[in-house]
């Protein structure tokens, strides 16, 4: 084997040590982010006295029901979700508009996740229904709240802009499980 002549370091395994580093900077950066994820979302909206609406114990999915990615993106959670507790409303339900009137989102067209008396909208909304999955999906979500904002924010505007386009001659009928139904609420 051939040896550097300044260091002594094996061509194969010179970089070994600075690997490590970065490897460890990665992972505490990881551990960092999975403890810090959900104060740091773009598009978290903590509220102050909330009303009855806003204080069911499990996480609400506030989803556009008429949009096909949405009513996929419904059907990949209940059939990837670990804890089966989270409630689905409607958009442009009862509830839907309440929800989105209490929580002052009346003009926001994303998607909504409400979980105690904290809206995440838009991306965050994304990221926190990858955490909710469990598994690998959980941790994707974390890694992907470390993402800068705008980036976060550009990726969920270029699908939300073609998701009409993206589901176009596909047929999305959502038809719950009879267990399922109960968790849409409107």
């Amino acid at each position: 084997m051939n040896r550097n002549a300044k260091t002594g370091a094996r061509p194969d395994i010179a970089h070994e040590g600075n690997f490590r580093s970065l490897h460890l900077v990665w992972i505490a950066g990881i551990t960092l982010g999975s403890y810090l994820y959900s104060w740091a979302l773009p598009g978290r909206v903590k509220m102050q006295g909330v009303s009855e609406v806003g204080k069911a114990d499990p996480p609400m999915l506030v989803y556009d029901g008429a949009c096909g990615f949405c009513n996929r993106s419904v059907q990949f959670i209940l059939a990837h979700e670990a804890r089966h507790d989270l409630l689905f409303v409607a958009r442009d339900s009862e509830l839907g508009r309440r929800l989105r009137r209490t929580y002052g989102m009346e003009a926001v067209e994303s998607m909504l996740w409400i979980e105690g008396n904290q809206v995440f909208t838009r991306s965050s909304s994304v990221v926190m229904a990858t955490v909710y999955l469990g598994g690998w999906w959980s941790e994707l979500g974390r890694i992907a709240s470390l993402c800068p904002s705008p980036l976060l924010s550009a990726m969920y505007n270029l699908i939300a802009n073609s998701r009409r386009r993206l589901m176009k001659g596909r047929t999305n009928c959502l038809v719950p499980t009879p267990d399922q139904r109960n968790r849409f609420v409107s």
